[in-house]
């Protein structure tokens, strides 16, 4: 939301197996009926208009949890002291 609250970013993400530009095709067509639904519910002179933005984190976040399960697959595991095991 800007200081003036004449704009406001939406975030989203895509739900599995829908193309992210699909999703914001449709975002962009249901635009002005958020916009009218956030202007009954908001106490605001002027409602913001909204701008859609696809947010990549959840992506980024997947890639980074399947690179550290392949460096753990990948690392031979560490091996128990002997002389700790017969002692």
């Amino acid at each position: 939301m800007t200081r003036d609250l004449q704009q406001a970013r939406v975030y989203y993400t895509a739900p599995s197996g829908t193309a992210p530009n699909d999703t914001a095709r449709g975002l962009r067509r249901a635009a002005p009926f958020l916009r009218s639904q956030l202007g009954k519910r908001l106490r605001v002179r002027h409602v913001p208009s909204l701008t859609f933005l696809y947010d990549e984190s959840l992506e980024r976040e997947q890639r980074v949890a399947q690179v550290l399960d392949e460096l753990q697959i990948e690392a031979p595991l560490p091996e128990a002291d002997s002389d700790l095991a017969t002692s």
